[in-house]
C-alpha cells in the first residue's frame, strides 16, 4: 500500500470543469489530493463538500457506463474529512490503470479508453470461439463473494473471467449471451489448462444475482450445465452492513432505524414490485433493501424452482472466516476441480462503522427468528448464528 499527497491545495470543484469529457474528466483525477493504492484498486482523495461530492457523482455515472468492468464508488470519510473515488477493476490492467491515474491527461484517457473498448471488440469478434461459465457465485452480497471470488482465481485451474461482476442475467440479458461470451476465456484455452492441471473452470460473481428474482429462469435457459455457489452470513449482520454501504456510497441518508421502518412497510411486496418494475436493477438503486436481501429462504427457493439442488452449492460466511481451508476444498470438490494449494486468507472491503443499537438488535433477531428457521429447514443444518 502507498500513499502520496499533492503539495499544493486541490483547485476548487468549478476549476474542474465537465468531468464527463475527458479534459474535465483529467483535471478531476489531477485535483486530487492523496492516491492510495488498494487490494483491489486505487482511492482517489478528494476535499469534503456538496460541490465536490456533485463532480463526482457525475463522473462516476458517466464512466461506469463508458468502461464496463470498472467500479467507480465515491465513499465519504468524514474522520478524514475527505471524500474518496474508489476505482477498481480487472486485476489485469491494474497496473494500466495505476500509470493512468498518476499522470492524467485528455490524450491518456482517449487512448485507454480506445483501447480498452478494442481489447473487448477483439473479444466479440471471437465470441462463438469462447466458452460460456461453469461456475457462479450468485451471492448474497456484503456476505464474502469478493473473497470466495478471489481464493477460487489463485487455483491454477480457474480461469476468471475478465471481471468479477458481469451483471448480464440483470442489466445487459436482452443484448444476446454473444456478448457475455466474449468475457471467458477461449475453447483452446480451455483444453490447455485442461492438459496442464486437470481440470478446467471458468466464472463470474454477480452478488445480486441471488437477491434478483429474474435471474433463475434465465440462468437456468442459457447454463444448463453450470454449478452455483451461493454465500449466506447472519441477516443481521448483513443487513446492517448493506446499510453501510448503502449510506457510503450516498443511496440512502435517513438513519438505520428509519431505513428498516420503511423496508418494513413494504416487505411482504417487495418481491412482486421487483418482478414489475421496468428498468429491473434500476429498482433496486431507488431505495433500501437491506432486508429483503437478507430474505435468503425466499431466495434460493426461487433457484431451487429452476436449478436442481444439486447444483447449488450453499456457503456460510462464519464457516468461511473460522475454517476458510475446509470451506475452500468443499467448493474446489463442488466445482469438480483437482485439489490445489489453499490460498492464505485476507480481509476483503472491510469499512468501520458504529456498531448497531442493541434495541434495534433485537428488533431484528425477532423478525429473522421464522426465516432463519426456514432457511434451516431448507438446508438441512443448522444456522451458526442461531446456536
Amino acid at each position: 500500500m502507498s500513499s502520496t499527497r499533492s503539495a499544493r491545495p486541490a483547485p476548487s470543484a468549478v476549476d474542474i470543469g465537465d468531468p464527463t469529457d475527458f479534459p474535465g474528466a483529467a483535471r478531476l483525477l489531477g485535483a486530487r489530493l492523496g492516491l492510495r493504492e488498494l487490494a483491489d484498486g486505487f482511492a482517489l482523495a478528494y476535499p469534503r463538500g456538496e460541490a465536490w461530492r456533485q463532480r463526482l457523482d457525475v463522473f462516476t455515472a458517466r464512466w461506469e457506463r463508458l468502461v464496463p468492468g470498472f467500479d467507480f464508488r465515491v465513499v465519504d470519510n468524514p474522520a478524514e474529512e475527505t471524500l474518496s473515488l474508489r476505482i477498481s477493476g480487472s486485476p489485469a490492467h491494474r497496473d494500466r490503470l495505476g500509470d493512468l491515474l498518476s499522470r492524467p491527461s485528455a490524450t491518456a484517457l482517449r487512448g485507454a479508453l480506445w483501447k480498452w473498448r478494442a481489447h473487448i471488440a477483439s473479444r466479440v469478434a471471437t465470441c462463438l470461439a469462447r466458452v460460456l461459465p461453469d461456475f457462479l457465485i450468485i451471492g448474497a452480497p456484503k456476505c464474502g463473494t469478493d473473497a470466495l471470488f478471489s481464493y477460487l482465481g489463485l487455483h491454477p485451474a480457474v480461469r476468471p473471467g475478465l471481471w468479477k461482476e458481469m451483471h448480464f442475467f440483470t442489466e445487459t440479458f436482452e443484448r444476446g449471451v454473444w456478448a457475455y461470451r466474449a468475457k471467458f476465456p477461449t475453447m483452446a484455452e480451455r483444453r490447455a489448462v485442461r492438459a496442464r492441471h486437470g481440470g478446467f473452470a471458468t466464472g463470474e460473481a454477480t452478488p445480486i444475482y441471488l437477491v434478483d428474482p429474474r435471474v433463475p429462469m434465465r440462468v437456468a435457459a442459457t447454463l444448463p450445465h453450470a454449478r452455483f455457489v451461493a454465500i449466506l452470513r447472519n441477516p443481521v449482520d448483513r443487513t446492517y452492513s448493506q446499510y453501510q454501504a448503502d449510506r457510503r456510497a450516498g443511496r440512502v441518508t435517513d438513519s438505520f432505524e428509519a431505513v428498516l421502518d420503511e423496508e418494513m412497510r413494504r416487505i411482504d411486496t417487495w418481491r412482486a414490485d421487483y418482478r414489475s418494475a421496468p428498468d429491473g436493477t434500476g429498482f433496486l438503486r431507488r431505495g433500501s433493501w437491506a432486508v429483503a436481501g437478507s430474505l435468503y429462504a425466499d431466495q434460493l427457493e426461487d433457484w431451487y424452482r429452476h436449478v436442481p439442488a444439486e447444483r447449488i452449492h450453499v456457503v456460510l460466511g462464519e464457516d468461511l472466516r473460522a475454517d476458510h481451508a475446509r470451506v475452500y476444498r468443499e467448493v474446489e470438490s463442488f466445482l469438480g476441480l483437482p485439489a490445489a494449494p489453499v490460498p492464505v486468507p485476507g480481509s476483503f472491503n472491510q469499512y468501520p462503522y458504529a456498531p448497531m443499537v442493541s434495541a434495534t438488535r433485537e428488533r431484528l433477531l425477532e423478525f429473522f427468528r421464522l426465516p432463519n428457521e426456514r432457511l434451516a429447514a431448507l438446508l438441512g443444518r443448522s444456522l451458526p448464528w442461531t446456536r
